[in-house]
């Protein structure tokens, strides 16, 4: 079959280095907010720069408090098992990682 008159036009919007935050704003985005649940997803996402739902996919927290802070995403994520550091290493006691705090939502048996 031709499906070249059905085919979309779809092209990716190039990336800016001018839309990452600052550490600044992302330690003032952290500040903001109240739950302890949601601040530290936020610092997790941001610390390791893991993908939203690889925050519920880690192999090990205790991972985080070692010297060199290494954490194990699960085989069961969409981009399969990987080890991550943490950059920079100062947000990982100043945004109180070693304190596993997950937000209280349900995430048992969902996908990602």
């Amino acid at each position: 079959m031709d499906f070249s008159a059905i085919k979309g036009r779809y092209e990716p919007k190039p990336l800016s280095p001018d839309d990452v935050p600052s550490d600044d704003e992302i330690e003032a985005i952290w500040n903001a907010i109240a739950n302890p649940g949601w601040k530290w997803v936020y610092g997790m996402l941001a610390t390791y720069g893991l993908r939203p739902h690889e925050v519920f996919r880690i192999a090990n927290t205790k991972g985080i408090a070692t010297d060199t802070g290494k954490i194990s995403i699960l085989d069961d994520s969409k981009t399969g098992r990987r080890d991550v550091w943490p950059l920079p290493d100062r947000w990982r006691s100043q945004f109180n990682l070693t304190d596993v705090v997950f937000p209280k939502i349900r995430f048992e048996g969902r996908d990602n």
